[in-house]
């Protein structure tokens, strides 16, 4: 009997492990990608992409395209981490923090509402 208690929590010690460790590589694997917001405002629009590259870097491209002002952008590169459901972007002046929700969107609130970034492709060679 005690050979098979010992057994069954091998076992279940093994099936716990190998479950969290693909939990956590499907998570990593979703990432990668384009990521897109757009806000259409009156005075202006604006469009956030977040390319996640495999290498743990981010490209974040911030276009504004305003009705009387004419288009800005801005690009930057900074890095990123996963834990559970939390993506942190950050260098080493900024640090964001990303919830995936039910829906596999990014969500960021930015004071005044939650910013939704949906994933617009899985390929970040083009971005």
């Amino acid at each position: 009997m005690k050979t098979y208690n010992k057994l069954f929590l091998v076992l279940l010690f093994t099936l716990s492990f190998l479950s969290c460790s693909v939990e956590g590589v499907d998570n990593y694997n979703d990432i990668v990608g384009v990521w897109e917001n757009i806000e259409i405002g009156e005075e202006f629009n604006t469009i956030h992409e977040l390319t996640f590259a495999s290498n743990k870097t981010v490209k974040s491209v911030f276009r504004t395209d305003g009705l009387s002002e004419g288009v800005g952008s801005s690009v930057a590169i900074y890095s990123w981490s996963i834990e559970g459901d939390a993506i942190t972007i950050e260098d080493d002046e900024h640090k964001w923090v990303y919830v995936i929700n039910s829906e596999k969107q990014f969500v960021i609130n930015d004071g005044q509402q939650d910013l939704i970034y949906n994933k617009i492709s899985d390929v970040v060679e083009n971005y």
